[in-house]
């Protein structure tokens, strides 16, 4: 789990690359590849943190709820991931 964290926080963002091509035109390369790494650990440290805290928080839910409860966390995932999915659709296909 911690692989897939690090592999989705440690891509190229937009501020990254748009950091590196600020420093790179006026000859400033040994502050701006620098400063994409520190960039990239503070969103893989920030990532890891609520990826952490999500699923204590989930344990803990689920060891200090009844025994009944997991049964309605799986009900709700339905309707909430079909909530999300209403936006992220009408996003996508304004942008086709």
């Amino acid at each position: 789990m911690l692989a897939l964290v690090a592999g989705i926080a440690l891509r190229s963002c937009t501020g990254a690359l748009f950091l590196t091509i600020l420093t790179w035109r006026p000859g400033l390369d040994g502050l701006g590849i620098p400063g994409t790494f520190v960039m990239a650990a503070a969103t893989f440290l920030i990532t890891a943190f609520a990826a952490a805290l999500a699923g204590l928080t989930r344990c803990s839910l689920k060891r200090a709820l009844p025994t009944g409860t997991p049964r309605l966390f799986a009900a709700t995932k339905m309707p909430i991931g079909a909530m999300m999915l209403i936006p992220g659709l009408s996003t996508a296909l304004r942008l086709v």
